[in-house]
C-alpha cells in the first residue's frame, strides 16, 4: 500500500488491534503520539512529503472527532490519508451506548470513502478499498471498526488488489501551442498591474479572492489548471486552459519572444534592490524585545539545504516570503485556512512529529 508508518495515540477502543500492528514493525513503523489530533496531522504531513498514503488512528466517538482538523488539512492539500477509527461493539450499536457516535455522518464531508465494517471477514477488503480510494482521489478515506472485531479470528490470508503497474504516474494534461499563444496575446495586450490589473492569471489555483480583490474595475480572468473542475469556481472565465501548470509555463517560455527592458522593469529592479537592502538592515538591527527579523536571520544561518518548514496561516506567511531564504531542495507547507480554536499547538506538534522523523530517514 506504500504506507511507511502508523500514527496513533493509546486508546481503549483500539487495544484489540494495536498489538497486531506491532508484529510488522520492521516493515511499517508504529509511531505513538499523545493525542489523535497529532496523529492525523502527522499522517497528513507524511503523505504530503512522500506522495504515499499514510494511516492514522482514532478511538470511538469523542476520540474520532479529534481527527477532523488533520483530516481536513489532508483534504485541502489533496493528501492521501486513511483514518481507522474505533466504534462501540456491534451488540451495543444503536443503543446510545457509552461514547457511541454516528461516525459516518461526521466524516461525510471530509472523506472520499467512508465506511463502517459490518463483518470481521470483510475488514481486509474494506481497508484495501480505502487505500485505493485515498490514492485515486488524493483524499481522505475513513474506516470505522467495531471494537469486538479485534477478537474475531479470520483466515490469515494476505489480501491485496495491487499490481506491478499500480503506481505508474498518470499522464498530465498538456497545453497546445494555440492555447499558449492565446494567453501570450492576452499578456501582450495587458497594460496595468497589481491593484489596477487588467489581466489576472490563476496558475494552478482557483484564486478564491478574484471577485473580492478585483471588484472596482473590469479585467480579464485566465485560469490554467490540471483539474478542469476548478474552472470558474469563484469567477467566470475569459479563457481557461486545461493543463498542468508547470508544463504550461515551460511551453510559454519556449514560444514567447524576449522583451526589451522597459523603464518600468528597470524601476522595479531598482526598487527590489532597495527592498533587499532594507530587509538586511532590519535583520541586523539590535532589538529588545526580540523582533521576528532576527529570528529569521538565525533560521537562515542554521537551516540545512534540504530543511523542511511548516508555516501556519497569518503574518507568518508574509514574513517567510520576505525573510526566509529557501533553496530548491527545501520544502514548505502552508497550513490551509482551516480554523479550529485551540488546535494550533496540535498542528505544530503533528507536523513536528513527522518532520523530526523525516529528518532521520
Amino acid at each position: 500500500m506504500g504506507c511507511r508508518a502508523y500514527y496513533t495515540a493509546t486508546q481503549a477502543a483500539l487495544l484489540t488491534r494495536r498489538w497486531r500492528l506491532w508484529a510488522p514493525r520492521k516493515i511499517v513503523q508504529y509511531i505513538q503520539v499523545r493525542h489523535e489530533q497529532v496523529s492525523a496531522l502527522a499522517a497528513s504531513a507524511d503523505a504530503k512529503l512522500t506522495g504515499r498514503v499514510q494511516v492514522c488512528f482514532g478511538s470511538a466517538g469523542p476520540g474520532a472527532t479529534n481527527l477532523l482538523a488533520g483530516l481536513y488539512d489532508a483534504r485541502e492539500d489533496h493528501a492521501s490519508v486513511v483514518a481507522l477509527i474505533g466504534q462501540v461493539p456491534t451488540a451495543n450499536m444503536n443503543y446510545n451506548y457509552f461514547q457511541e457516535f454516528a461516525e459516518n455522518p461526521m466524516f461525510e464531508d471530509v472523506a472520499v470513502y467512508n465506511r463502517t465494517v459490518m463483518a470481521a471477514e470483510s475488514l481486509p477488503y474494506v481497508v484495501d478499498k480505502a487505500v485505493r480510494e485515498a490514492y485515486k482521489h488524493k483524499g481522505v478515506a475513513v474506516v470505522a471498526i467495531p471494537n469486538n472485531f479485534g477478537y474475531v479470528q479470520i483466515p490469515d490470508k494476505p489480501y491485496s488488489s495491487s499490481s506491478s503497474t499500480d503506481r505508474k504516474p498518470a499522464p498530465l494534461p498538456l497545453p497546445t501551442d494555440e492555447e499558449v499563444k492565446n494567453v501570450l496575446d492576452l499578456i501582450k495586450a495587458a497594460d496595468e498591474a497589481f491593484a489596477a490589473a487588467d489581466l489576472v492569471i490563476a496558475l494552478g489555483s482557483n484564486f478564491p479572492f478574484a471577485n473580492i480583490v478585483y471588484r472596482t474595475h473590469k479585467f480579464k480572468f485566465v485560469q490554467i489548471d490540471a483539474d478542469s473542475g476548478q474552472f470558474g469556481s469563484h469567477r467566470f472565465l475569459d479563457y481557461g486552459v486545461w493543463s498542468d501548470a508547470a508544463a504550461f509555463v515551460e511551453k510559454a517560455l519556449e514560444l514567447s519572444e524576449p522583451a526589451e527592458s522597459s523603464p518600468f522593469f528597470r524601476a522595479v529592479v531598482a526598487a527590489n534592490k532597495n527592498w533587499q537592502e532594507y530587509m538586511t538592515k532590519m535583520t541586523n538591527r539590535p532589538s529588545d524585545p526580540l523582533e521576528f527579523e532576527a529570528v529569521y536571520k538565525e533560521i537562515n544561518r542554521i537551516a540545512e539545504e534540504d530543511a523542511l518548514f511548516s508555516i501556519d496561516v497569518g503574518d507568518n506567511i508574509i514574513n517567510s516570503f520576505c525573510y526566509l531564504h529557501l533553496t530548491p531542495k527545501e520544502q514548505v507547507n502552508y497550513f490551509r485556512s482551516v480554523r479550529f480554536d485551540g488546535l494550533r499547538c496540535a498542528r505544530f506538534l503533528g507536523w513536528n512529529v513527522e518532520l523530526s522523523r523525516a529528518s532521520d530517514l
